[in-house]
């Protein structure tokens, strides 16, 4: 047996856990990272920091996350927790024989508890739900997930059955955001009706079933126009909205649920927004934010009433950005930024979205009388990267960008900023060296390593140097729809459609609502002769927004061919 620790060891083991605790609590990830990994090398608390190291690690380096979890499994091989973990880990790599690996650990066949097997099916259904390299594949393997839940749900009870129902209505919206399919939408609404439709229903259910039904009103209002069974849809859904949140609220009077007031004040005005009373809804949320503030305890200090006002203008101008109501946000953010100064970038936002970026520059500007500090300097380099809000008289702004950058020439956040602002100038040269500058500080960092590889695909000369740094982010990060639709553009670029179009549909097989995959997908659609499919996908990512996307020269440039050739192929028929 090996030797154990001595007890100096234990309480530095302890002390370095409970800093990563902290740091968590703190979502300081990477100080996390480090006392856990602290706590390992000190042997404290292996199986309990082990697991919290790699849930912290599987977003940036899958690898380790793996090695943490299997040592956990080599000492307890039933543990719950790492057994699901691992599972996690290995469905992210969309590798098969990782999938083969994942069915042996949630085997439900297995000789484990009842609970067990219960809690490993929701894993196994969740995970399914996620799988598919085509949209015809995920919806596939949707349907194995709903038959998981719903054998789960006809032979469970109690609050149990309440969350596998919960889980088995999210499958079915699943199915109908991807298939079109209004009869899964009904089928969603009809588990949650089943949460709600009792007479001691809980709050909690209550608040999902009315955000469920916000969420396809305000995704379904566009299309009304269009179709008189969406415009009914809609309504039948308003209606339901109205009578539950009144119940909701009901509840909530009586002290009988713990839903917060805010939650429900975010709700109202939603519902208000959502039925064209968008007047009702701003004053909604004034009233609760004023109310809230002039109940401040007097007896509370100085400092601890001037912090609970900073959370209630924080919440107000949240739930009024939500509504889209802009000009009555900033007024929140403008007093929470009076309060915490270090929230600015709240209101810098606010402004830029109403289309003033002069005001969002200068208020950047005249926060400190000398040079800027790294995170204005971010602020105002993510601010310019919009094309919309860039001067050709603010030379400033650029002069005092680059001053903070070469001040801070390792700071990984501005040097991702930077890079991004050259990208919307069309220096691409500039850019690729500032990613490949993070990518020496931080070999495994991932938007990096994307950005990277996606500039160097427009360099013939690069794309094997692209396509092999796409795959060393993907197996660090798993099949991300970021970097599939990266990896999928450079393949296009090379020359090759047919293996474009399969990572490109993966790319878009969750429903991602990101212009840009969808017009690639749609460009090697014309690679590879499929022009009808190429023409529809186009007109998706259209509708998406592409014209406000940030698009490199390159993506441009394929814009104007694709619209060549698909215009080429209807005059031709």
């Amino acid at each position: 047996s090996r030797m154990l620790p001595n007890s100096g060891s234990l309480d530095r083991g302890q002390a370095a856990f409970l800093m990563g605790q902290g740091y968590e609590i703190l979502q300081d990830r990477l100080k996390a990272i480090e006392s856990y990994q602290k706590a390992v090398e000190l042997d404290f608390e292996q199986t309990q920091t082990r697991l919290r190291l790699a849930r912290l690690l599987m977003g940036s380096d899958a690898a380790a996350a793996e090695m943490h979890v299997r040592e956990v499994l080599k000492v307890d091989r039933e543990n719950a927790l790492a057994r699901r973990l691992l599972a996690l880990i290995l469905a992210a790599s969309g590798d098969d024989g990782d999938w083969d690996e994942v069915a042996a650990l949630l085997d439900p066949t297995a000789s484990r508890t009842t609970i067990d097997a219960a809690g490993d099916n929701r894993v196994r259904a969740i995970l399914l739900s996620k799988r598919g390299r085509s949209r015809a594949e995920r919806l596939e393997n949707i349907e194995q997930a709903r038959a998981i839940l719903a054998d789960q749900v006809n032979r469970g009870s109690g609050d149990v059955n309440d969350y596998d129902r919960i889980l088995l209505a999210g499958v079915y919206e699943q199915r109908a955001l991807l298939g079109d399919d209004d009869s899964s939408l009904e089928a969603a609404r009809d588990q949650f009706r089943m949460l709600v439709d009792r007479s001691d229903v809980p709050a909690a259910n209550l608040k999902l079933y009315v955000e469920f039904l916000l969420r396809h009103v305000e995704r379904l209002s566009g299309q009304m126009a269009e179709s008189t069974a969406v415009e009914a849809l809609v309504e039948r859904m308003i209606d339901d909205a109205v009578y539950r949140l009144d119940e909701l609220k009901r509840i909530e009077a009586d002290n009988a649920g713990n839903i917060e007031t805010a939650d429900i004040v975010g709700l109202e005005a939603r519902l208000l927004a959502a039925q064209g009373r968008a007047e009702e809804a701003v004053q909604t949320v004034g009233q609760f934010a004023e109310q809230q503030i002039d109940g401040l305890d007097e007896q509370l200090s100085t400092d601890a009433a001037k912090r609970a006002e900073a959370q209630i203008c924080l919440t107000a101008g949240n739930l009024l950005t939500a509504i889209e109501e802009h000009q009555e946000a900033e007024k929140f953010f403008r007093r929470l930024t009076e309060i915490v100064p270090q929230t600015y970038v709240l209101l810098v936002r606010c402004l830029a979205t109403q289309g003033r970026a002069d005001e969002a520059v200068d208020f950047c500007l005249n926060l400190s009388d000398g040079p800027l500090r790294p995170d204005v300097a971010v602020t105002l380099a993510s601010l310019l990267t919009d094309a919309q809000n860039r001067s050709p008289e603010r030379n400033d702004v650029q002069a005092a960008v680059d001053s903070a950058l070469e001040s801070n020439p390792e700071q990984i956040d501005l040097l991702l900023a930077v890079a991004a602002m050259r990208v919307s100038e069309g220096n691409e040269p500039e850019a690729i060296k500032l990613y490949r500058r993070v990518v020496e500080l931080s070999p495994d960092h991932s938007l990096a390593l994307n950005n990277l590889a996606t500039m160097l695909a427009d360099q013939p000369n690069s794309r094997t140097e692209a396509l092999a740094i796409i795959e060393h982010a993907l197996k660090v990060t798993g099949r991300r729809p970021a970097l599939l639709d990266t990896q999928g553009t450079i393949l296009l670029k090379a020359g090759d459609a047919a293996q474009a179009v399969v990572c490109l549909e993966e790319a878009t097989a969750g429903g991602s609502s990101d212009p840009r995959y969808y017009f690639h997908l749609a460009a090697a659609y014309a690679g590879a002769d499929r022009i009808d499919d190429a023409r529809e996908t186009l007109a998706t990512a259209n509708d998406l927004g592409l014209e406000q996307a940030l698009l490199t020269d390159s993506d441009r440039q394929l814009i104007r061919q694709l619209q060549r050739e698909l215009n080429q192929s209807g005059e031709n028929k």
